[in-house]
């Protein structure tokens, strides 16, 4: 069908004349832009411990709307937690990869960009260290039970290897292995005395000790109730040995190998010794607990709870370690898996959002280095910085 010529050139005319020239502009010669943000200091000065150390940021041109700042190590954005014109605080980030001993540590350009602002603040080269690193590397084929630990921070391992035992493993602080005692048993404790011996029970109703330096077991002591399992064990200063398990007492047996039995009926987890009192986690009618009896010369008090832990966190307490300072770390497989009880009994996780459950197992090593077994779908073994001297 054929159209007159006027009708086809309507549209272009239409459009001619709705033209009422260019369009205003968006642009605004006179407005001002606030002034690019400047850094002068920063508290740490140079590194922190990744998602855990606050970093204090002390400069100008800053925004006191929280929301309106911005920072950043490298491409990872920071947690503010306090905003003012002249200072920032923010949560130091996590590191994107998985820490190992020799890679502990990154460097990045940290900077801060204010909404409104034209430029970020002039970059600074920032470290943030791991709080927690693989240690031992553990292979997918292996599983790491029993862990404990010497004066030197050297750590032992009871490993299995394609799900038979490859013994005990010695782990020096640099990460090092090599072979301390050959054994084809699963250790599920283990514990030094002050002499270097090595005492270990492994879900049967004995002690066994090793020599200093390693060496041939011996069945040091022997429960008489055959249906006793000891899976915890601890050595207090006296050089006493205090174990137990899923049974209805705890045990002490002196350096002479005199046993002793004391009434508590629960499934104990793990034992330790500190300021005159023997801790226990465990679990008592299936509710897990912090438990603390005196230690007398008669052997044991009656005991307290000293913190209950599963109705504070909905979680089971498997280890104990102390600090120097009293404080009481637990790992536990909550979410935070690292607790802090102090000595008033007031509990908190150590790092939260850091670590992963679950910390089965703890051993200190030099300084403030807490060795962790994580437990999950393969076992690891972290080394993490507590920043607090061990016990």
């Amino acid at each position: 069908m054929m159209y007159p010529r006027y009708l086809l050139l309507l549209p272009v005319l239409l459009l001619l004349g709705c033209d009422t020239g260019p369009a205003d502009s968006l642009y605004d010669p006179d407005r001002t832009l606030p002034p690019d943000p400047v850094v002068s200091s920063l508290d740490p000065p140079d590194r922190a411990l990744a998602g855990v150390d606050e970093v204090t940021i002390s400069g100008a041109n800053f925004s006191a709307t929280p929301s309106d700042n911005l920072v950043y190590f490298g491409a990872l954005r920071a947690e503010l937690l306090a905003a003012s014109p002249t200072e920032l605080v923010v949560r130091a980030p996590n590191l994107p990869f998985e820490p190992t001993l020799s890679r502990s540590q990154e460097t990045y350009e940290m900077k801060v960009a204010v909404i409104g602002a034209e430029g970020f603040s002039e970059p600074r080269a920032y470290t943030l260290e791991a709080v927690a690193v693989d240690f031992a590397d553990i292979k997918d084929f292996e599983e790491a039970f029993a862990i404990t630990s010497d004066d030197e921070g050297n750590l032992y391992v009871s490993l299995f290897a394609n799900n038979a035992s490859a013994g005990i493993k010695r782990i020096a602080p640099t990460g090092e292995r090599s072979d301390y005692i050959a054994s084809t048993f699963k250790w599920d404790g283990l514990a030094f005395d002050a002499a270097g011996q090595l005492y270990g029970v492994r879900n049967v109703r004995a002690v066994f000790r090793f020599p200093a330096g390693g060496g041939a077991q011996e069945t040091w002591a022997v429960i008489a109730d055959r249906s006793v399992r000891l899976t915890a064990i601890t050595v207090d200063e006296a050089g006493n040995v205090w174990t137990g398990g899923p049974n209805a007492h705890l045990y002490r047996i002196t350096p002479e190998a005199s046993i002793s039995e004391f009434p508590f009926e629960a499934t104990v987890r793990a034992l330790a010794a500190f300021g005159g009192h023997l801790y226990a986690a465990a679990e008592v009618e299936g509710t897990s607990a912090i438990y603390r009896f005196p230690m007398t010369a008669d052997g044991l008090g009656a005991p307290e709870t000293f913190f209950a832990f599963e109705d504070a966190f909905g979680a089971t307490a498997l280890a104990l370690a102390f600090t120097a300072e009293g404080d009481l770390i637990v790992g536990s497989d909550a979410a935070d898996p690292l607790v802090l009880i102090t000595p008033a009994g007031d509990g908190a996780p150590l790092f939260p959002g850091v670590l992963r459950p679950t910390a089965g197992a703890l051993a200190w090593g030099a300084g403030t280095r807490l060795y962790v077994r994580q437990d999950g779908t393969s076992s690891e073994i972290l080394v993490v910085n507590t920043l607090r001297e061990g016990a």
